[in-house]
Formats: structure tokens, sequence, C-alpha cells
């Protein structure tokens, strides 16, 4: 099972959902060359007003 060429070009965090590691194989060799994203990496730059902190909370 493959993804072909266009895994990570195309992939895109719609929805928030973490983009996939990427595998290189060749000659019967397997090695990571992107690694998975997490969520933290998701929101990193993500920005909360601080006046919104805390809505709905009493």
């Amino acid at each position: 099972m493959d993804t072909g060429a266009y895994n990570y070009s195309m992939a895109s965090n719609y929805n928030r959902l973490p983009r996939p590691a990427a595998i290189l194989v060749n000659s019967g060799e397997a090695n990571l060359i992107l690694q998975r994203e997490t969520y933290e990496d998701l929101v990193r730059q993500d920005c909360l007003p601080e006046r919104l902190r805390h809505f709905g909370q009493k």
C-alpha cells in the first residue's frame, strides 16, 4: 500500500487533522524522512486573546 507522489505536497490541515509521516522506501530499505505532525504542532502558532481564555467559565 502506498500514497504515491502527492502524499505530503497535497496534504493539508483541514479540520485540524495532523499530516502523516513520510517514509522513503528504496531497494527494500525504509527510512523516515518526515515525522508525523502532532496536535501541538497544529496549534503552536494559534493566538487566543486573553479576554477569551476563560469564556463560558464561571
